[in-house]
């Protein structure tokens, strides 16, 4: 048949790249938006090579080729104003100030993460590398590491998105916790001739609660009507007595577990 409508859109694509996360049991501990809660991110590694598109934590302008939006000018958070992006100036032309001539890293500062049962993150990711020569060839890359030192991936796509996509993870997925967690995110020009832009925003630490009702096993009567129900005395740990009542009051039927024989 046809298509005439698709939600998500591009959700039937081949490789949609659409992550969609329901977070159950958790509670929001902390976010870095990047305006107010920006803190110490090192910009760059000794093996980037990018000479433009640098990350920067601005606030970004629109970049647009074709009617295709490349880089937003919004960001996530509510009120905010600045993220981080891959060279917030749009220029005079689409590929002004795009990623040229390889990779730009950000580095997160150390995070603790001794006290949480669950740690899980969350954050928006806006990544596009559908235009130009080569398109779809470079990749949107995230890390994280327990030691500063070694890096394990959690994303590597090389799958457009012009949108602000939500992702979440848990840390103990990938890594056990420590007092010395780190993240990176990789934004990548490897092919000559692609336009490439990325930003990031909202990255939130969240821990698992405890969710439902409390047990309560200290209840002694539990009465069921009409005529012939049964009520229940419960004493946990010692004898449990258990009665059974015609509407007269007359006991019609009365046992008794645990210490004792039945009567």
């Amino acid at each position: 048949g046809t298509l005439s409508n698709v939600m998500p859109q591009g959700a039937n694509l081949t490789n949609p790249n659409i992550p969609y996360f329901t977070m159950v049991g958790l509670t929001e501990i902390f976010t870095e938006d990047f305006d107010a809660n920006a803190g110490s991110w090192t910009i760059g590694l000794p093996t980037d090579g990018a000479t433009t598109g640098i990350w920067e934590d601005a606030v970004p302008e629109l970049t647009t080729i074709n009617s295709s939006v490349l880089q937003t000018n919004t960001q996530v958070t509510p009120g905010g104003s600045q993220c981080f992006v891959t060279g917030a100036d749009a220029g005079a032309a689409a590929g002004d100030n795009d990623i040229d001539n390889g990779a730009t890293t950000i580095t997160s500062p150390v995070f603790d993460l001794t006290s949480y049962i669950n740690p899980t993150f969350e954050y928006f990711r806006w990544n596009t590398n559908d235009q130009g020569a080569t398109p779809g060839t470079d990749f949107w890359q995230v890390y994280v590491s327990n030691d500063g030192v070694t890096y394990v991936p959690v994303e590597n796509t090389n799958v457009s998105d012009h949108s602000w996509r939500r992702f979440v993870f848990r840390f103990n997925d990938y890594l056990p916790s420590t007092s010395t967690c780190r993240f990176r995110f990789v934004a990548d020009d490897a092919n000559a001739g692609s336009l490439v832009e990325a930003l990031m925003d909202d990255l939130s630490l969240w821990d698992q609660t405890t969710t439902g009702i409390t047990e309560n096993d200290a209840f002694t009567m539990v009465n069921v009507w009409p005529n012939s129900g049964w009520g229940v005395s419960i004493s946990i740990g010692a004898a449990m007595t258990r009665r059974r009542r015609q509407c007269s009051g007359v006991c019609s039927l009365r046992k008794r577990w645990g210490s004792g024989a039945w009567k």
